[in-house]
């Protein structure tokens, strides 16, 4: 009697040594169906924690890294903290990138001017064009109240000899949602429909007055209902897109108006029609915000937009990593999370990781109260950012005289049970720290800064090592 052969194929791995794995343990010899195993395993899904990230950056793809936490991270400088010195570690991965380092501004609930890490050799990154880079449309783009627009742009010539349309919703009659261009004349102008033919057209009545082939931010707001009866519009100028100066007089309309998004015509950047009356120039940043000083709900910078073909664009200078930092002081999950902040704290940079950093701040809440909200709030995020990867980070030990030590201790396994379940990468800083006090100021909470040693230099080298292993 012939015996049964051996089945060939390996018996799945117990709960048991899945747990080990996913817990992040190295496994130096794991006994498997009776037979030793020699291993040096990371987690499964540790291997992957900032691949996405990892791919972009090593094609040479503007891309962005977004966290959102609290206190431990949101400082740059002298004073940097573990968020700061991994953008400074991953710029010296990568000397060919520009590397911005954005940091939230919770007075303003918007982000301050960038902290340059890095610039790239071949400098600031910008798009001349042939055609118009485009948005397609969809029901989260439509806006048909509020709008406020924003664009960084360097004109060839601020009073150029036909009209430069630097982006916009607009077609034929019948098609014309809304466009803001530079006239002939150096004014900014704003146009709109209520009824997607009949034009509304206010200019600033200042020319903008940049000198030939120089950079300028421009915006205009549209107030559709400005509280007395009437709609205004305003224009402003500014060097940085951060501090404003009021270009002309508020142009203000008897009567309440409204914007016609035309279902079939995209958002275009740079041009209407596809090549009707383009930029020539230099466009680096555009922001289409819903509501004066809204969320964004556009791709930020030109890599980001859809093109219309191999020929219709020209990039010149270094890919950007963006560092979309949305850590603020005293920061929980009620404030990380509120639903008119959420978007705010995560416009569209190109995100193709986004870490979650929250604990401190949680009080006596654990298990799986303190896991639902998390899970909510990280699921708000995915939401904004569909192909982004999510990891969480544990966070240092608190000590002595903080309060709380044992509920917040509580979390970090609550956190890692959470990267378990969802299969989403870890940063376990937690672990990293150990139980050593001296890596924590002196108020129990914080780490400590500022020398290689310090413990947001040890966050930020596990945040760096976890990089450096992801296939």
């Amino acid at each position: 009697m012939t015996p049964f052969a051996k089945d060939p194929r390996p018996m799945p791995l117990s709960r048991e040594v899945l747990d080990e794995l996913m817990d992040g343990n190295l496994v130096d010899e794991l006994t498997h169906n009776g037979s030793p195993v020699k291993a040096a395993l990371t987690p499964i899904y540790g291997k992957t924690t900032f691949s996405a990230l990892k791919a972009a950056l090593d094609n040479g793809r503007t891309t962005a890294l977004g966290v959102s936490g609290d206190s431990t991270g949101n400082e740059t400088g002298a004073t940097a903290e573990w968020v700061s010195l991994m953008a400074r570690g991953l710029a010296s991965r990568y000397p060919n990138y520009t590397v911005s380092h954005r940091v939230w501004d919770d007075a303003t609930q918007a982000y301050q001017a960038p902290v340059i890490e890095q610039l790239g050799p071949l400098g600031e990154r910008y798009v001349n064009l042939t055609k118009t880079l485009i948005v397609d449309a969809t029901a989260t783009k439509q806006i048909s109240g509020d709008i406020d627009v924003r664009v960084k742009v360097a004109l060839d010539d601020w009073t150029p000899a036909a009209s430069n349309t630097l982006v916009g919703r607009f077609s034929g009659a019948g098609n014309r949602g809304w466009r803001m261009y530079i006239h002939t004349n150096g004014y900014i102008y704003f146009e709109w429909t209520a009824d997607g033919t009949t034009l509304i057209t206010k200019n600033s009545g200042v020319a903008v007055g940049a000198a030939d082939g120089t950079m300028k931010w421009v915006r205009a707001t549209l107030d559709v209902d400005n509280g007395a009866a009437g709609n205004s519009v305003m224009f402003y100028t500014s060097p940085d897109g951060i501090t404003w100066t009021q270009l002309g007089a508020t142009q203000t309309t008897a009567g309440v108006t409204s914007i016609f998004e035309p279902a079939t015509i995209p958002w275009e950047l740079g041009g209407y029609s596809q090549n009707a009356f383009l930029t020539i120039g230099k466009l680096y940043e555009v922001q289409i915000r819903e509501g004066i000083n809204g969320p964004i709900r556009n791709p930020i910078l030109p890599d980001l937009w859809q093109v219309r073909d191999d020929t219709s664009y020209t990039f010149h200078g270094s890919p950007v990593l963006t560092i979309v930092n949305g850590s603020h002081p005293g920061a929980s999950l009620t404030y990380l999370n509120d639903a008119t902040r959420l978007p705010k704290l995560h416009p569209n940079y190109g995100q193709t990781a986004i870490i979650f950093s929250d604990s401190h701040n949680e009080n006596w809440i654990i298990g799986e109260a303190f896991r639902l909200k998390y899970e909510a709030w990280m699921d708000a995020v995915q939401t904004l950012h569909p192909l982004a990867s999510l990891i969480v980070t544990t966070q240092n030990p608190k000590y002595t005289p903080a309060t709380g030590i044992d509920a917040h201790a509580a979390r970090q396994q609550t956190i890692k049970a959470i990267s378990n379940r969802r299969r989403n990468g870890i940063v376990d800083a937690f672990k990293a720290f150990g139980t050593n006090p001296a890596l924590v100021q002196a108020d129990g909470i914080h780490p400590t800064k500022a020398t290689p040693e310090s413990g947001s230099a040890i966050w930020a080298n596990t945040a760096l090592t976890a990089f450096d292993t992801s296939a």
